[in-house]
């Protein structure tokens, strides 16, 4: 699987293209010049962000095995809660099954409320979004 990445630095910037086919892979990338960040899927195509942090790419995929955040109910009808106790995540953006943006807002330390009313029946995904972590949950909507 095709993934984008967005390298930057030096007041320079490189989109590129990894053909991802087995885990664990490793690619070298030659650039000219010093990369102080990269972004992956810069795009949301696979909807993932991680940035680097001292020379290290630091990912999470998904948080929400942990108490680090909490999306419920699912399925849901009018409101869609999201516990944020920790605060690491300060975005959330909703996408239809189509990677189309549906809506998006700021997350506060404690418990968020996403109406979701004006959604029509179908499956979104939620995607939480930090300075070092993203986390994604499907949630199916019932209207």
């Amino acid at each position: 699987m095709p993934v984008q990445l967005r390298l930057s630095g030096e007041g320079k910037e490189e989109l590129v293209r990894l053909e991802h086919s087995v885990s664990g892979q490793i690619f070298e990338l030659p650039v000219n010049f010093i990369v102080q960040k990269v972004e992956f899927d810069p795009f949301m195509w696979l909807a993932a962000k991680a940035t680097v942090v001292n020379e290290t790419i630091s990912a999470s995929s998904d948080l929400n095995s942990s108490a680090d955040i909490i999306i419920y109910p699912n399925p849901a009808t009018e409101m869609v809660q999201i516990e944020n106790y920790n605060s690491y995540f300060y975005t959330y953006i909703v996408t239809g099954v189509d990677g189309q943006n549906v809506i998006s807002g700021r997350l506060s330390s404690g418990i968020n409320q996403v109406d979701v009313s004006g959604l029509t029946t179908g499956l979104y995904y939620f995607h939480l979004i930090g300075k070092v972590r993203s986390s994604h949950k499907a949630i199916m909507i019932l209207n």
